[in-house]
């Protein structure tokens, strides 16, 4: 039934778009990838470094062993650091207006995902990127209306 809905969504989208095309596959994975993150409140990711502990603990169940696959080696460290590449959240979510409130870090001045030009104290807190406002622009407001 669902895939019965996508296809004739599908279809209506190419008539609707009949200057550019999509394959079905590829659309599907568009309405998967809004439908998995619209409505969705505020997203937290986990910081610092992934727990390094390989055991094998016992299950709260007759005490078995349960197995944790190993984590994969490091990469070795070059000395540079490379420069942070945040993904852009889709246009729909970034618009839909749930839980996008600033937040002031005080002591983290980071730079405008919007503009790219100048740093900034202020950090969405759905999509945890950095977006600068002052008297002459104002890219949190541009960043969540476009």
């Amino acid at each position: 039934m669902v895939d019965m809905t996508l296809v004739n969504a599908w279809l209506l989208w190419r008539r609707i778009n009949a200057d550019s095309y999509m394959p079905l596959y590829d659309f599907k994975l568009a309405v998967s990838e809004h439908l998995r993150k619209a409505g969705k409140a505020v997203m937290t990711k986990k910081r610092g470094r992934p727990s390094s502990i390989v055991g094998t603990p016992t299950s709260s169940r007759g005490g078995t062993p349960s197995r944790i696959p190993e984590s994969p080696v490091p990469a070795k460290k070059t000395g540079k650091t490379p420069a942070r590449h945040q993904d852009l959240p889709l246009a729909s979510v970034r618009t839909d207006g749930i839980s996008h409130f600033p937040i002031w870090k005080k002591n983290a001045r980071q730079i405008c995902q919007n503009c790219s030009k100048f740093r900034s104290f202020t950090l969405c807190e759905k999509f945890n990127v950095y977006l600068c406002y002052n008297d002459k622009r104002n890219c949190y407001k541009e960043f969540h209306e476009e």
